[in-house]
């Protein structure tokens, strides 16, 4: 019975963490999480990449579509961003807003061409409706 209990209580604890760790929204890490990611790397001899960028002319989504339209495009980038630094080994995080970071290993300048072309073909790719 104890032990079951133990389980219940780590399981519970894992689940309150990743709650902690990402944005509930588009289930993207969070800043807090990129602050203490990149905290440990830092602390790590192995160097690593910091992208941080953001969406262009997006208020003008929320002034012409409402925040409704703006809510699923953030969601869609959030998967796009998700999707494509999974196949890179790296780490996406919603810094806030339309706000975003990545980290990432050091990779040679063709790894890292690679990976924005990997997310400029995928929003070219999307159609962004609601």
């Amino acid at each position: 019975m104890i032990i079951l209990r133990e389980r219940q209580h780590y399981k519970q604890k894992e689940i309150y963490h990743e709650l902690l760790a990402r944005d509930y929204f588009i289930n993207l890490y969070n800043h807090r999480c990129f602050q203490e990611q990149m905290n440990k790397l830092s602390l790590k001899a192995n160097p690593f990449f910091i992208v941080m960028g953001d969406i262009d002319h997006f208020k003008p989504i929320n002034d012409k579509y409402g925040h409704l339209a703006e809510d699923e495009v953030l969601k869609e980038l959030g998967e796009i961003f998700s999707e494509s630094v999974n196949i890179f080994g790296g780490q996406a995080f919603r810094y806030g807003g339309e706000e975003f970071a990545f980290l990432m290993p050091e990779w040679s300048e063709t790894r890292l061409e690679a990976f924005f072309q990997t997310i400029f073909v995928k929003l070219n790719e999307n159609t962004f409706t609601s």
